[in-house]
């Protein structure tokens, strides 16, 4: 099974994410983030040289004993945006927006970035 993410740091040294149960986005080392390559149904997106990453995995309780993955977020911050990935499986669609930072989630701030870089160009490719 493919990740959902690999990560490339600035060291050029990998991470390689887990899955929307488990994404293992806590277990990363902390060290400057270089590029994500996201991966989802069929797309792989790279998110290069933004200054902060992100990861979010949203979910609805279908009854009290389990739970079902609605959406994947992935967030990149340059300056005081924020571009927004948000991966719905339910739909079966994605998109690609931007928010003020603070107001990436829901209109609040998020917990959980990780460093990027700074000073180089952002870039976001579909491989």
């Amino acid at each position: 099974m493919n990740p959902l993410y690999i990560v490339i740091f600035e060291d050029n040294t990998r991470f390689i994410g887990g899955d929307l149960q488990n994404s293992k986005w806590s277990l990363m080392p902390d060290k400057p983030i270089k590029e994500i390559i996201y991966r989802f149904f069929s797309t792989k997106i790279s998110f290069s040289n933004y200054e902060a990453y992100n990861h979010l995995v949203e979910h609805a309780y279908i009854n009290f004993n389990s739970k079902q993955i609605t959406k994947s977020i992935l967030l990149t911050k340059n300056n005081n945006t924020v571009i927004r990935l948000v991966v719905d499986y339910i739909a079966q669609t994605y998109y690609i927006d931007s928010v003020q930072f603070g107001k990436e989630y829901y209109q609040a701030a998020t917990k959980g970035w990780k460093r990027g870089l700074t000073g180089y160009l952002p870039k976001t490719t579909y491989l």
